[in-house]
């Protein structure tokens, strides 16, 4: 299975608000789910405002490509508010991340490993925090093509 794919797929399932097919979701404290979200809100402002900044490799809008001991590429649009972003950090070990901002949710998926995929997932209700879940699971390594561009 593609990895991007896999996440793409649990970020719209998150996003109908229920849980995903196969996976217990867990209830997120009401703390929690305002904590995550504004971890989420702050990394969608930090890529809005280094799109074209020193570092970028990407002259395009909406897209970042830093380099270091970590790759990273983003693609993004809108904001915090209404918006989503993918993110791909490779190095000795990759990690993805699609994050979807809509007004009254926000939707996470992390995918990354090395000897095997780690697997996590938020849906944060912004009304009412108290209906927030989330996932995590670990798979074999073998189940998912690294295809991470």
């Amino acid at each position: 299975m593609n990895i991007q794919n896999y996440a793409q797929q649990l970020v719209e399932s998150l996003r109908q608000g229920g849980p995903v097919p196969g996976l217990a979701s867990q209830p997120m404290k009401t703390e929690d789910a305002q904590e995550q979200a504004r971890k989420l809100v702050l990394q969608m402002d930090r890529f809005c405002s280094s799109d074209n900044q020193a570092k970028d490799l990407d002259p395009q809008p909406g897209r970042i490509h830093k380099e270091g001991w970590m790759e990273e590429r983003v693609v993004f649009q809108g904001t915090s508010q209404k918006g989503s972003y993918s993110q791909v950090l490779s190095g000795e070990g990759s990690f993805r991340s699609e994050a979807l901002f809509e007004p009254g949710s926000i939707v996470s998926v992390g995918v990354g490993g090395e000897t095997s995929v780690h697997i996590s997932g938020t849906y944060i209700d912004r009304t009412n925090p108290e209906k927030s879940h989330s996932f995590e699971l670990e798979r074999p390594l073998g189940d998912f093509e690294w295809n991470m561009a």
